[in-house]
């Protein structure tokens, strides 16, 4: 009995696919759906109930990326979701053998995908600048209810969005022009400013923060404000 399996299909290349459509770029589309297609079905060889969950995925990817468009209209997105719904339970692939789809089976679903992509494409979307404006925002709010944590940091930000670090970093940099790291570190240090003008102490104030430990904390704080934590209570006190 072959060992049960999952499709393979992140956050991160649904974001990309998602994007790539919204900028028109129907061939980058079809390219990593024709991928995702090519390795789930062919490779990983999926059980028949595994290829529909994973073709319902997909499907409802296109569906998302016409539906946040907002360019087509009502009777246009029914159209489309039966056009998907027809790919994603054919029969063929309901009574799927073991062994897996065949390639000439994968390329048809290929050619259909690539076909909806195009009608998606055809439109002029506004999705883009959109989509990459709300992943920068949820970033953002994220990270000012989490920067406390000293175990914030790019990686474990990424993995709570499940994107790859390096992804969602250029995403927010190109939409608010900073960098994540430093965005970070400068709502650390606001807030640790804002305790020592209260009357913490350095230690404490650096720990509350979120920094790991009073070096760092010192080395940062002056990197952004100038001055050091105890230059700044000090000049509070006085």
């Amino acid at each position: 009995m072959r060992e049960k399996q999952f499709f393979e299909y992140s956050r991160e290349q649904e974001d990309r696919i998602i994007t790539a459509l919204a900028a028109r770029n129907g061939s980058a589309a079809t390219n990593m759906m024709n991928d995702l297609l090519r390795t789930n079905l062919l490779e990983r060889q999926l059980s028949a109930e595994m290829t529909q969950c994973f073709l319902y995925c997909l499907s409802d990817t296109m569906m998302r990326a016409a539906s946040e468009m907002g360019e087509f209209a009502v009777a246009q997105l029914d159209n489309m979701k039966g056009e998907l719904e027809n790919i994603h339970s054919q029969d063929r692939i309901a009574k799927q053998k073991e062994g897996g789809c065949t390639k000439e089976e994968v390329k048809r679903l290929q050619e259909q995908y690539a076909r909806i992509a195009k009608k998606i494409v055809r439109k002029n979307p506004s999705l883009l600048l959109d989509r990459s404006c709300r992943l920068s925002q949820e970033i953002l709010e994220y990270v000012s209810h989490n920067f406390r944590d000293p175990e914030l940091n790019v990686s474990g930000i990424g993995q709570h969005f499940e994107m790859s670090a390096n992804y969602l970093s250029t995403v927010f940099h190109k939409e608010t022009g900073k960098k994540l790291v430093e965005t970070i570190a400068r709502m650390r240090v606001d807030e640790a400013s804002r305790l020592l003008k209260k009357g913490e102490n350095v230690n404490k104030a650096g720990e509350e923060a979120g920094f790991r430990d009073t070096t760092t904390f010192i080395r940062t704080f002056k990197k952004y404000m100038g001055k050091t934590p105890g230059q700044l209570k000090t000049e509070c006190a006085a």
